[in-house]
């Protein structure tokens, strides 16, 4: 992945839902903010490369007036070490914390704790990464149309030993993409295996019994850190 893909990557990872939600209608998913001239003007800079600490500056601007979208998208910016490395390597660690989080503490504060505070999404991507809200927040992001954090999500669960939850946590879920199918056949795989007491709800052997067990991606061990649809493409 190119540096300049990563930034893109990063902004398309957040606010694609926000295209998506409006042309559903759905209010649940707008991103605040994220319509505004001075928004739109900061991420085409920081798009361009042309001049990050500029563009960091102005959503860090943003993110202290309260503008939900710079402050999703500035929390994620500083989450990833390498889209803003270098620029903030050279700041003295005060200008750092004060660049990418909300002034407070020793160390400031995530901005998506504070976005989380108001808005939805933020909430949901805040409590997908809590070992104790995770499930919550995975089935928020798929109703808010956010699929591919919340699948990312799902790996976690798998990760955590967490299979029986994984596979009921999916089966409420409509409308599923393939990769879905590679983490509920490896987890129920791995039950079976491990012969761990699970009695499938109604609706997971309903999911369960529709899988195609016999896909060769499947047999791909789920500790490989690479993404799900990556299995379904044999590579």
């Amino acid at each position: 992945m190119t540096f300049a893909f990563g930034r893109l990557f990063a902004f398309l990872a957040v606010f694609s839902l926000a295209t998506e939600a409006h042309a559903q209608d759905a209010p649940l998913g707008e991103v605040p903010g994220s319509e505004t001239a001075r928004f739109q003007e900061t991420v085409a800079l920081w798009l361009s490369g042309e001049d990050d600490l500029l563009a960091l500056k102005s959503m860090a601007s943003l993110a202290n007036a309260k503008n939900i979208a710079a402050q999703i998208l500035l929390s994620q910016i500083a989450t990833d070490g390498p889209l803003h490395a270098h620029v903030t390597a050279k700041l003295a660690r005060k200008e750092r914390i004060a660049l990418l989080r909300k002034d407070g503490g020793i160390s400031g504060t995530s901005w998506l704790l504070v976005a989380a505070k108001e808005n939805a999404l933020a909430k949901a991507m805040l409590e997908a990464k809590q070992v104790g809200n995770r499930v919550d927040g995975i089935l928020v992001l798929f109703e808010l149309g956010e699929t591919r954090r919340a699948l990312r999500a799902s790996v976690a669960l798998m990760h955590e030993g967490r299979l029986s939850e994984l596979i009921e946590t999916l089966a409420k879920v409509e409308d599923l993409p393939d990769e879905a199918d590679w983490l509920l056949a490896t987890a129920y795989q791995t039950i079976l295996l491990t012969n761990i007491d699970y009695v499938p709800s109604v609706a997971a052997k309903e999911r369960l019994a529709g899988l195609d067990l016999d896909n060769p991606a499947f047999d791909t061990s789920f500790w490989n850190p690479t993404l799900p649809e990556r299995y379904l493409n044999n590579e």
